[in-house]
């Protein structure tokens, strides 16, 4: 519970639309130790890589390694092996989050005057919350969660960017794809035929068959499906009679291409316009009877394409992000590991447990 508490203060501290957490303004006192850190105990960032134009320091890393622990908590293992497995996910983290940036201005993603507003109060709120004497003392400044929080705008510019076009491209040839074939609408009515349990699942025998009504109930649901048909049709509203009948678990609405169902039932619904009701049809799973609501339903299409083309685009925005470090012409050198694994990371760690700023995970 207290994991939840810290990561919902946290994440009210930096979301662009919370008001500022904690203290406001400039904050000279260390939220992690109570004390005043002066200038001389702030470490001084170390250079750990180049990735184009933009120089990767201790600074960068103590800053992500910060919002990675408040937000997952802080590990178990505090082995050196553990330390360096934490080190290394953060260090891809900032990498990553470098790389798109550096990808955003060239592919000349741009953010609003707002954007830029909300990053600047996020970066406040960040520096409230967790005391500029304790972010100072790790070579983090105000100016560095401010880029933080505006190369991240940036990035979410790209990905935005990244997405639309993926998802014009996908949506352009699946709309293709379908144009001919066309999509109805129907309601329908089912009187199950399958033994249920109470929990809703079906009833199996000693062999794993499925089990089904006895004839006389069958003739019963056959009786009961006959009449709701014959009150359907005399104009009485099929939701209200689905609902009187109890058998709304079992009935509801369906959207499907012509041609989707067994032979029989395609042929019932070709034969249906706008507004009729079906005869009662048997299928495997009990008695049906069918209202056409749309015959060309040419909206549900549509938004079933936007779904389709929209999820495909996702898959494929995560996939070239593997790949962007490779085929992104940005030129990226080795981490200095030695840097690295001299950094205080056990000593921030301990100083966030014992501030409260962060528990330990579930790892």
């Amino acid at each position: 519970m207290k994991k939840k508490i810290v990561a919902i203060m946290l994440s009210l501290c930096v979301s662009v639309t919370a008001m500022a957490c904690g203290k406001s303004g400039s904050v000279s006192n260390n939220s992690a130790s109570g004390n005043e850190v002066a200038v001389e105990d702030a470490i001084t960032p170390q250079s750990v890589m180049q990735i184009g134009d933009y120089t990767i320091d201790t600074s960068d890393l103590y800053l992500y390694l910060i919002m990675y622990t408040s937000m997952n908590g802080i590990r178990n293992d505090q082995t050196p092996e553990g330390i360096k497995s934490l080190m290394t996910i953060v260090l891809n983290q900032v990498m990553m989050e470098k790389l798109q940036y550096q990808l955003s201005l060239e592919e000349n993603c741009t953010i609003t005057d707002e954007e830029k507003e909300k990053a600047a109060q996020s970066a406040e709120n960040f520096v409230g919350f967790f005391g500029e004497g304790f972010l100072k003392h790790y070579g983090v400044t105000k100016e560095k969660v401010e880029e933080m929080f505006t190369q991240s705008a940036y990035s979410g510019a790209l990905e935005t960017m990244t997405k639309q076009n993926f998802y014009n491209d996908f949506y352009a040839d699946i709309e293709a794809e379908y144009a001919a074939k066309k999509l109805h609408s129907v309601t329908y009515a089912l009187f199950p035929t399958i033994v249920y349990d109470e929990s809703g699942r079906q009833v199996k025998d000693e062999n794993g068959a499925t089990v089904y009504l006895g004839e006389e109930e069958k003739a019963a649901e056959l009786a009961r499906a006959t009449e709701l048909m014959q009150r359907a049709k005399a104009g009485e509203e099929m939701e209200a009679l689905i609902e009187e009948y109890g058998i709304k678990d079992f009935s509801g609405q369906e959207h499907e291409f012509d041609g989707a169902y067994v032979d029989e039932l395609n042929d019932i619904i070709a034969s249906l316009s706008n507004g009729d009701i079906s005869d009662v049809y048997e299928s495997v799973a009990g008695y049906m009877v069918v209202r056409m609501d749309n015959t060309d339903d040419t909206d549900y299409k549509a938004y079933l394409v936007g779904y389709a083309a929209k999820q495909q685009a996702e898959q494929a925005y995560y996939n070239i992000k593997d790949v962007w470090a490779q085929g992104s012409g940005i030129s990226m050198d080795s981490a200095d590991m030695a840097v690295i694994d001299a950094m205080e990371v056990s000593d921030l760690l301990k100083r966030m447990y014992n501030s409260g700023l962060a528990v330990y995970g579930d790892d």
